[in-house]
């Protein structure tokens, strides 16, 4: 299991941590995420490789902003 961690900025609830989770969640050979509001970042586990730039357009296109 691998781990990054991205900053995201726009979160202000624990809805909106579903919402970033679930868009991880979307990428190829990725596994699991875990986002915070209050850390301002979302953690991001998978296996093998992945697109760092599909995750962040994931994230972008529900209307956070990854720094």
């Amino acid at each position: 299991m691998k781990k990054i961690v991205l900053k995201v900025e726009g979160a202000t609830c624990h809805h909106c941590e579903k919402r970033i989770e679930d868009a991880v969640l979307k990428a190829k050979n990725v596994f699991g995420s875990k986002a915070s509001y209050k850390d301002g970042q979302v953690e991001i586990f998978y296996e093998g490789e992945i697109d760092i730039e599909e995750i962040k357009r994931n994230i972008e296109s529900e209307g956070y902003r990854v720094i």
